[in-house]
């Protein structure tokens, strides 16, 4: 064997030795034990800057009823304190809790929603907006979402008759009331709390499914019509059913129910128009149109004998409502209930 190679076999133990030690010492400068993978800490933004764990609280599936709670968690990702001025949310449906207001640089807060889940039904989604002192993000936008389920869900949620032409108006609607409970469900005859409206059940699917008949019982109100009918259930979860009724009496309709007279500043005559429509069984009849302003010109036109008319009233150029009374074009009728009708005339309101 040549003398190169017996010297280079005699030295390759003392080679893999020094490998193998090298492998076992400490690593290298700027890495911590046991964490070699980890990447240093980005260095802070200049100014203040906010940085949300997460911008969205996905609360999953709950029970309609329940109040949710929402913490969001934050952080100042600038070198400059952060300053959380004010916390918005979209309806009454959600209330804010406390929030942490002051943060320093590197430091954390958090920030309490709580949502009422008990006029939802399936997915929804709720904004929350936060505004603080944050550079180029002074408007941050959160979302809260999830699945509200109704133990026993009425389809409509309320029996609406909508508007009706006469106080003697009989008419009926029918609510379906599923229940998505396990276990079969009973429920007691229906109460109405008010006089002008019956309610009855009927079952279309024992313990699951059943239909609610609610009708009108005259004499109505004239005007708006509301009641609450009321089915105790066999449910511990909901005790109570409750459906809402409604019924809006209005023979007499005028679109639209009140005018607006903008100031006209290219000297000519403003016009405006309504149209008066009846809604009741007898026929109607509108005489003596007035209004309490000089200089208007007033005309009165049947369009659909009865049924049916519209009215013109011709401003002259450059007029102006007094401020110190009611402008309003008054009719007189020969229904019993309404004898005069009157459409009130608006300046509009300008915002400085």
């Amino acid at each position: 064997m040549p003398a190169r190679s017996r010297l280079w076999l005699a030295a390759f133990p003392l080679l893999l030795a020094g490998s193998i030690a090298s492998l076992m010492a400490e690593p290298p400068t700027g890495l911590a034990r046991g964490s070699a993978g980890d990447l240093p800490a980005a260095p802070l933004r200049a100014g203040a800057g906010i940085q949300f764990k997460s911008p969205v609280c996905d609360f999953g599936r709950v029970a309609a009823g329940t109040v949710v709670p929402c913490l969001f968690q934050f952080s100042n990702a600038g070198d400059e304190t952060l300053l959380i001025r004010d916390v918005t949310t979209s309806c009454g449906c959600t209330s804010l809790g406390d929030w942490d207001r002051v943060v320093a640089p590197g430091q954390s807060g958090s920030l309490l929603v709580q949502f009422a889940t008990s006029n939802f039904n399936g997915t929804v989604y709720k904004p929350v907006w936060v505004a603080s002192n944050a550079a180029g993000q002074s408007n941050t936008l959160l979302h809260i979402t999830g699945t509200v389920w109704l133990p026993v869900e009425c389809i409509p949620a309320a029996a609406g008759f909508g508007v009706l032409g006469s106080r003697s108006a009989r008419t009926n609607q029918l609510v379906r009331i599923v229940s998505n409970l396990p276990e079969p469900i009973a429920l007691d005859a229906p109460v109405s709390s008010s006089p002008c409206f019956r309610a009855r059940l009927q079952t279309a699917r024992p313990g699951r499914e059943f239909l609610l008949e609610v009708a009108t019982v005259p004499p109505l109100s004239n005007g708006v019509n509301s009641a609450v009918i009321s089915l105790k259930t066999s449910s511990a979860q909901l005790p109570v059913l409750t459906v809402p009724v409604w019924a809006i009496v209005q023979p007499i309709l005028i679109v639209p129910p009140q005018m607006f007279l903008t100031r006209n500043t290219n000297g000519e005559p403003a016009t405006l128009s309504a149209a008066i429509i009846n809604q009741a069984e007898q026929s109607l009849i509108l005489s003596d149109p007035r209004i309490n302003l000089e200089g208007v010109d007033v005309q009165l036109c049947e369009l659909l004998a009865g049924r049916r008319y519209r009215v013109d009233l011709t401003f002259p150029a450059g007029v102006r409502l007094p401020e110190a009374k009611q402008v309003a074009l008054r009719l007189r009728t020969n229904h019993p209930d309404f004898p005069a009708i009157e459409l009130p005339i608006l300046a509009p309101t300008i915002r400085d």
